[in-house]
Parts: C-alpha cells; structure tokens; sequence
C-alpha cells in the first residue's frame, strides 16, 4: 500500500520511472525536433538516458503524437488541487509497477509527486471504451431498416462488430485477471 510519506520519499519513485525536469523536458524537445523525420529506430529504452533519447526520436509517429501528458489543472480550488495531486501521485505510483499490454503504460514523470506542477507522461490513448461503444452503436443503428438489409456488407459488419465488442470485453477481463492477481 502507497502512503503520502512514501510518494514524498524521491529516491523511491526516482527509481520506478525516468524523471523529468523542465530543463530535460526543453532538450527532449529540441533533440525530437532535429531528429524530425530520422528513420532511425531502436530497440526499447534500457535506462534513463536512453529513455529520453527514446521518446524524443519517438513521440510523434506518422504525424501523429504518441504521448500525453497528464497534469493538475492551475486553476482548480485549493482543496480539489491538493486532492488531484494526491490522485495524480497515487495513479503514476500504481502505473511505475503495472505491465500489461491492456494497461496504459507510463514513460515518465516529472518534478516530485505531491508537488503544484506535476505530470505524468502516459502513452496516448486514442480511443477510450466509452467513445468506442458510441462508435459502435453508430455503427449498429446504421444496419437497421429496410435499405440496410439489402445490403451484402451488412452481415459482414456485424459480424466485425460482434468480434470488436467481444476483444475488447476479453482484453478488459485479462487486464482485470491481471490486476487481481498482483494483490
């Protein structure tokens, strides 16, 4: 169990996953921006240095950014703000010792948890569980009505609707499998 006291201690969660400062967050920038466009690609990061040398050759592929950044809104009221630091602390915490391939991954963290300005640096997550339900739904009222059952491609896209739903049913139940058996 995570306490206050240990998400202060620096020397633990420096140990967990790579930190970053605003001075390293300001080179990994200038590093990705020269390497814009470099087919250079390695094998996964071994440790800190090459972590940063990683994500900034990495962070944007096919135009499109592969991370996120999650931080605590200024602009919150004291109390909510000392609540979403805890959270925010508590969740990069839980995210250091987790993997599994149905679990975002954390690559990064930046100044001490419990601090005003810190951040934690997740992969992109592009299509969350709720969106993905609307979007099927979409998709199922589009097949209803006379017209639909006309046409041959409607039995074929339900089918792949029915295959998504039951993927993502099955990977959110080995990620929960997962989760409990680390108790």
């Amino acid at each position: 169990m995570f306490t206050t006291e240990s998400l202060n201690n620096k020397d633990e969660v420096s140990n967990l996953v790579p930190q970053f400062g605003e001075t390293e967050l300001n080179d990994i920038e200038k590093e990705g921006e020269e390497k814009k466009g470099s087919s250079e690609h390695g094998n996964e990061p071994s440790d800190f240095h090459d972590e940063i040398s990683f994500m900034s050759r990495e962070c944007i592929r096919h135009g499109v950014c592969r991370y996120a950044i999650k931080r605590i809104k200024p602009s919150l009221k004291a109390e909510k703000r000392l609540d979403s630091m805890i959270d925010l602390a508590l969740e990069s915490k839980y995210l250091a010792i987790l993997s599994h391939p149905n679990i975002i991954h954390m690559r990064g963290l930046g100044i001490l948890p419990c601090h005003s300005s810190f951040f934690i640096i997740l992969d992109r997550l592009y299509e969350t569980l709720g969106e993905k339900i609307l979007r099927w739904k979409e998709v199922a009222n589009s097949n209803t009505g006379f017209l639909a059952k006309r046409k041959k491609s409607v039995k074929a896209e339900k089918k792949q609707l029915w295959s998504d739903r039951i993927l993502a049913a099955y990977d959110i139940s080995r990620a929960l499998r997962y989760l409990h058996g680390r108790r």
